[in-house]
């Protein structure tokens, strides 16, 4: 899962412009796990269902 999260910050940096520094992901993935955190009980997992695989590049 995070992993998968990983990929899915730096896509999205590089989409916006952004340098997909190491700093950067890891602001991105934190803010999502709390983010995921604190809506856990109100909204279901989006990662908990089949996606995307991680090889394909998101544009």
């Amino acid at each position: 899962m995070v992993q998968r999260m990983v990929h899915i910050a730096v896509s999205c940096a590089e989409h916006l412009g952004y340098t997909a520094t190491d700093e950067l992901v890891e602001r991105l993935v934190a803010e999502r796990l709390r983010g995921r955190q604190a809506t856990s009980r109100t909204l279901p997992s989006s990662l908990d269902r089949p996606g995307r695989p991680l090889d394909t590049k998101i544009t």
